[in-house]
């Protein structure tokens, strides 16, 4: 059937339950909709790569700010398109999906900043960075903006 994507998050649900949760059981809940939400994410699991289920995730995930989506949270926060955003400003917007209210970089700054720098580590830890790059990385400094993209 093949591996799952990640590893469980303190809810206990892959980002393929995740996933099949804000794509098709949003506002219900329950025993028999927890369980749909599974046989959800093996087909999404059998049916996309990974890859395309991490794309997925990212166009509708919540960030926070009343932010649905990568590019409406890179807007949002940054001023700018996906594409164009630092490594400092990913590793945000990468910690932020965990617990949006918690982790606010406008509310709660020092949150942010901690959840930064775990994905910063995550990423050292697993080789996409070096221990140098992410060092550099913690070492930028984030600017939010209120305008939003221009395009």
């Amino acid at each position: 059937m093949g591996e799952l994507i990640g590893h469980p998050d303190q809810g206990g649900s892959t980002l393929e339950q995740q996933l099949a949760k804000n794509l098709y059981t949003q506002g219900r809940s329950g025993i028999s909709v927890e369980a749909e939400q599974v046989v959800l994410a093996i087909k999404l699991n059998v049916s996309y790569t990974k890859a395309q289920i991490l794309q997925m995730y990212a166009e509708v995930a919540y960030y926070g700010n009343n932010y649905y989506g990568l590019r409406a949270a890179s807007c949002g926060y940054f001023g700018t398109e996906p594409a164009q955003l630092s490594w400092p400003e990913a590793a945000v917007l990468a910690g932020v999906v965990n617990a949006p209210t918690v982790d606010d970089p406008r509310s709660n700054p020092q949150n942010a900043r901690a959840r930064e720098t775990h994905v910063v580590g995550r990423l050292v830890a697993v080789g996409d960075l070096t221990p140098t790059q992410g060092k550099l990385v913690l070492g930028q400094r984030i600017n939010l903006v209120d305008t939003g993209c221009t395009s």
